[in-house]
């Protein structure tokens, strides 16, 4: 799966926002044995942005964030009426900035 990524960057000395534009790649694995009622997935992702600060010049920033997450629920379908959830995911992170 893949997304589109946009944002603004301001830089002071230029006095100037721009857009940030860039991708997303996510990869993951589910699990959730003979169709049950635990359900888990864990996954990686790497995603970029690229701001290009002036036309005239070759100055930009790229951003990389990186990073690996998991997530588990367990649910409670067999009675019609009575159904609930309990979802819990936890994400680990990191940025870098390239000018």
């Amino acid at each position: 799966s893949s997304s589109y990524q946009i944002g603004t960057v301001f830089m002071r000395p230029l006095n100037t926002n721009k857009l940030l534009q860039g991708a997303s790649i996510l990869q993951g694995y589910e699990v959730n044995p003979k169709n049950d009622w635990a359900y888990s997935r864990y996954y990686f992702f790497i995603d970029y942005g690229n701001v290009l600060f002036n036309n005239d010049s070759t100055l930009q920033a790229n951003m990389f964030t990186y990073g690996v997450g998991g997530d588990f629920m367990v649910a409670y379908a067999k009675n019609p009426i009575n159904r609930w959830a309990f979802f819990f995911g936890l994400q680990l992170a990191a940025n870098t900035w390239i000018l």
